[in-house]
């Protein structure tokens, strides 16, 4: 998966584990700086106060919206 492509854009997100997420990718990690070794995203959920990472593991479907 090539999370860097969602960054700046706003997305439409399912997690893993069924959690829906709606909002703009506001960062992109890259693996090497992830102590896991793992990229991921970092979004600004409608609905939550703080940011969410999400690594790629941990997303079941990831969209771009308008």
């Amino acid at each position: 998966m090539q999370l860097k492509e969602y960054w700046g854009k706003k997305v439409f997100l399912e997690s893993k584990n069924g959690k829906i997420f709606r909002g703009k990718v506001s960062d992109y990690v890259y693996p090497e700086d992830n102590e896991n070794g793992k990229e991921s995203i970092i979004i600004d959920a409608v609905g939550y106060e703080f940011p969410y990472e999400f690594y790629e593991n941990d997303i079941k479907k990831i969209e771009i919206i308008n």
